[in-house]
């Protein structure tokens, strides 16, 4: 289920603050997939821990925001820190970067 015209989305948002959030929230909240089995929570945990503190090239950045969308970070495409949920600032940086 995407994401409804109710959600918000932070307008206009630059992809390096997108990434910086959406990576707060999962390192944050990293033991919830962590207590999973399986090779997709293997994976979404190993691509956690190496998301880097500062923010990597625009391609990589935006390759975080696909796996948000579509890849090992879908898990938590609903979760919110509070503003927004993941998917929603993947969206809306996509959007504003064109």
């Amino acid at each position: 289920m995407g994401l409804s015209s109710e959600d918000l989305r932070p307008e206009g948002i630059p992809l390096s603050d997108a990434y910086l959030a959406i990576r707060r929230w999962y390192t944050a909240n990293i033991s919830k997939i962590a207590k999973q089995e399986g090779d997709y929570a293997r994976r979404s945990e190993a691509l956690i821990q190496a998301l880097p503190a500062a923010v990597p090239s625009l391609l990589e950045v935006r390759a975080v925001l696909g796996e948000v969308v579509y890849g090992n970070l879908e898990w938590a495409y609903h979760e919110t820190d509070g503003s927004y949920k993941m998917a929603a600032y993947a969206f809306a940086a996509l959007e504003a970067a064109g």
